[in-house]
């Protein structure tokens, strides 16, 4: 008889996902031949879900959709969980609230019916300040995702997605127009106004990347909403060897594109996670929104840019009392001395990572 299935609860988007890839990883490991199961929110326009990323892993059976401002919907979610032959489900809620906490419990554990749930009893519910009032420092979400699945397990090295032939193809066909160079990935957009760091500031920065490195090609990647922002660098850089990708391939093509790369320069976005993912080294300049550390990407090879300032923590998703500080700290310079030294030492364009089915 082949073991119980297995079911992991991961919402959120983009980001949320891609940081937890080393986590599910470990838990197909310790499930061997299991059915995975994910539980998930479902896709929404213009933004990418767990599932957009996580059906390209092999890792899971099937998916089953989330959604707790439906009634109805969570009724028929609780009614499938109980239909299929599995009692564990794995809890990789990202942050959650206690009353949250509270309705996720009585859910999986009553309506759905799920014996041993891991990792919701652990969930730690903290202020983002501490007794005298200063940001915490909490752990990189990937690693506290790897220890509440098995607190032995070693984070894995890159890449955690394996492309398939055809991904790899249109990332081949996407830029071929920088062929032979070594290729800087850009993340200049992003859906939350309070975390682009200024348009013209890139120009400048990227304007000293070809005059310190002429043959250098780069690649700006988004969403369709962030084409402008690429655009906008194509116009004023004056070198053909740039291509914009932002909203013509879709999220494992670029991937793919994204493992062609020798670097990442851009803003804490999804595009951020999904090179650090692809193990592409990354300069981010992060805002001061979040705590610190929490939301860094995969890996130990990043240059990390952020400023704190006394409304550090604040989340918001516009800036504009403030008029967005801590990036404005955050100066060309600043991002020039971070990025030279890995400019230098860009390797020549060589073979792409092979593009591989997932493991399991």
């Amino acid at each position: 008889m082949p073991p119980p299935d297995v079911f992991i609860f991961r919402i959120g988007q983009l980001g949320d996902t891609l940081v937890a890839l080393p986590a599910l990883r470990r838990i197909s490991q310790l499930h061997a031949g299991a059915r995975l199961w994910l539980i998930t929110n479902a896709a929404r326009e213009g933004i990418v879900s767990a599932w957009d990323v996580l059906q390209h892993t092999r890792l899971f059976h099937d998916v089953l959709f989330y959604d707790s401002s439906r009634p109805e919907r969570l009724l028929q979610l609780a009614l499938r969980c109980r239909l299929r032959r599995g009692h564990t489900l794995y809890y990789l809620s990202p942050a959650r609230s206690r009353a949250q906490l509270q309705r996720d419990r009585l859910f999986f554990r009553w309506a759905c019916g799920f014996e041993q749930i891991i990792g919701l009893d652990e969930h730690d519910v903290q202020s983002p300040r501490d007794a005298h009032g200063r940001l915490r420092v909490l752990p990189r979400e990937s690693d506290r995702l790897l220890k509440s699945v098995d607190p032995a397990g070693l984070m894995p090295p890159p890449p955690h997605l394996f492309p398939p032939p055809s991904a790899a193809k249109r990332a081949d066909d996407c830029l071929a127009p920088l062929l032979g160079r070594p290729v800087i990935a850009l993340g200049p957009g992003s859906k939350m106004p309070a975390k682009k760091w200024f348009a013209e500031r890139y120009v400048e920065v990227c304007k000293r990347i070809v005059a310190r490195a002429p043959g250098v090609g780069f690649a700006v990647f988004g969403s369709k909403a962030e084409r402008a922002d690429g655009d906008l660098l194509l116009s004023a850089l004056g070198t053909p060897f740039i291509a914009n990708l932002a909203g013509t391939t879709d999220i494992i093509e670029s991937a793919a594109a994204l493992s062609r790369c020798s670097l990442y320069l851009g803003n804490d976005t999804g595009t951020m996670h999904l090179a650090a993912a692809m193990g592409v080294p990354c300069v981010a300049i992060f805002t001061s929104r979040e705590n610190r550390d929490s939301w860094h990407p995969l890996g130990d090879a990043h240059a990390i840019l952020r400023r704190d300032l006394p409304c550090s923590g604040c989340m918001l998703e516009r800036c504009e009392i403030e008029r967005m500080r801590c990036l404005d700290l955050i100066t060309v310079e600043d991002v020039w001395a971070a990025l030279e030294p890995r400019i230098v030492a860009l390797p020549p364009a060589g073979p792409a990572r092979d593009v591989l089915p997932s493991p399991r």
